[in-house]
């Protein structure tokens, strides 16, 4: 091993030497001991120049980390008025950014109505580059007014379909601001409806179908026969009646039925709460 681990170079001549050697090494049961001490002797040499390595880069990295400092201290100089130029830049651009919006709510406000402004407030319909120096108020006041426009177009249309499920159809479209998905929610009510009204044909033909109770079992004793034997017990109390008339009474067919609605409303949940408890029809859920 080198005297001195300065000069990589003269390391670097040792350690190629030291190896050369033990290129291509079988280790064999006589070898086995000299094997493993060799290898000692490799790690021992390795793990020196690791630590000479460590070592080094400490001391090199002393006037480094002395001149980073400094550098440090001479950028910070500049910290501080670059933060509060900069917050005053923001501050600015909010106050022109609040400065637009403002008059482009006040040409919104002349074009909406206040049936609609519930439905369609400004932010729904605002461009979603309003705020870009490339957009104009006068461009965006024109799109807005054109929203608006349409809106009171598209409400009309839906009114003129005639649907009893027109409030619901109004409320999508303020959802969706779309006429399909309006057509869409139209179509998928019908269908639920025709379910309903299908529902109950099928029960009406059930209750039609029931037997119908027989008119004797209603009669009551005739009041020109009366009973003038009137019996007691040892105790002078009166006999027990072992037979009662039966009344008149209408048995219904009752049947389970499972069925499953897929995307409903309110609107038709209600109806559909509403229309089992007229009839007196529990439910629960189904378990998946």
């Amino acid at each position: 091993m080198p005297d001195s681990l300065s000069n990589i170079r003269d390391v670097e001549k040792y350690a190629i030497k030291a190896t050369e050697k033990y290129n291509g090494l079988i280790v064999t049961s006589d070898s086995i001991a000299e094997a493993k001490k060799t290898v000692a002797q490799l790690r021992a040499f390795e793990k020196s120049i690791n630590a000479k390595r460590i070592s080094d880069k400490k001391a090199y990295l002393i006037p480094f980390e002395a001149y980073e400092a400094e550098i440090k201290r001479v950028a910070n100089i500049m910290a501080k008025p670059i933060a509060e130029i900069d917050a005053q830049v923001k501050a600015f651009g909010e106050r022109e950014k609040q400065a637009k919006y403002n008059e482009i709510e006040k040409e919104y406000n002349k074009y909406i109505t206040e049936s609609l402004r519930a439905v369609l407030p400004l932010d729904k319909i605002l461009p979603e580059k309003w705020a870009n120096k490339s957009e104009s108020i006068e461009d965006i006041c024109i799109q807005i007014s054109d929203e608006i426009h349409k809106a009171q177009l598209d409400v009309t249309e839906i009114r003129a379909i005639g649907t009893p499920h027109e409030n619901a159809l109004i409320e999508t479209y303020f959802k969706t601001l779309d006429l399909s998905c309006v057509f869409a929610e139209k179509s998928r009510l019908e269908k639920n409806d025709l379910i309903i009204e299908e529902m109950k044909k099928k029960q009406a033909a059930q209750q039609a179908m029931q037997p119908a109770t027989s008119q004797s079992n209603t009669q009551q004793p005739s009041a020109a026969q009366p009973n003038t034997q009137q019996q007691t017990t040892p105790n002078h109390l009166p006999q027990v009646v072992d037979h009662v008339p039966e009344q008149a009474v209408i048995v219904e067919v009752k049947k389970d039925v499972e069925v499953i609605f897929y995307a409903t409303t309110q609107v038709f949940r209600n109806e559909m709460k509403a229309l089992t408890i007229k009839h007196g029809i529990t439910y629960g859920g189904i378990k998946k």
